[in-house]
């Protein structure tokens, strides 16, 4: 299992193909592992992708007291590729890892080949969104974490369409693979 030593963590990562460096950001509790089920092997054979869980997540070890900012995991994303890659990437953020990818784009441009955001919003402190987070973040404050089964539908609401999870032989075939692939484990901090 690959492992970065940066300056108060221990970063869990995994390159898998050859060619020019594309990078894989997850978003919120999600795993760099969550790629590699369909979009890595489509892009495997053309490019190296490079992927990683964030602060706080998988098989990190953060050393660092929370909370951590999105400019802090742009930076942890830098320090990847940097030690890992040569740049410039190609990145592709999803939900929280659009924004660290946004973070990355206006810290170290320099970096960057291009970039891709899917799911960031324009404004996500209002609405559904902004609850959502404001949610999210009350609950974790208040010592709360997302385990188990509830951890992986959680995720997997964000992942998947509505039509994937109300299929029973779908959510089946996505459910064993979370589990699999170990998608729904508490991060190991400090």
């Amino acid at each position: 299992m690959p492992q970065l030593e940066l300056e108060g963590m221990s970063m869990h990562y995994d390159q898998l193909g050859e060619g020019p460096d594309l990078v894989w950001v997850a978003g919120g509790g999600g795993r760099g592992a969550s790629w590699h089920r369909w979009h890595v092997p489509f892009f495997e054979p053309e490019y190296r992708n490079t992927t990683f869980d964030n602060c706080g997540v998988g098989e990190n070890v953060c050393h660092e007291p929370q909370p951590w900012t999105i400019a802090d995991m742009a930076r942890d994303a830098a320090q990847l590729i940097e030690g890992v890659c040569e740049p410039p990437v190609a990145v592709f953020g999803q939900s929280m890892g659009a924004f660290i990818t946004l973070q990355l784009c206006l810290d170290r441009p320099d970096l960057l080949r291009c970039a891709i955001v899917s799911g960031a919003a324009a404004n996500g402190s209002r609405g559904w969104l902004g609850d959502y987070m404001r949610a999210e973040v009350a609950l974790r404050r208040g010592g709360g974490r997302l385990e188990e089964m509830f951890a992986l539908t959680h995720y997997a609401a964000q992942l998947y369409p509505a039509r994937m999870l109300g299929d029973e032989e779908a959510w089946n075939r996505i459910k064993g693979w979370l589990m699999e692939r170990k998608s729904y484990r508490t991060p190991r901090s400090r």
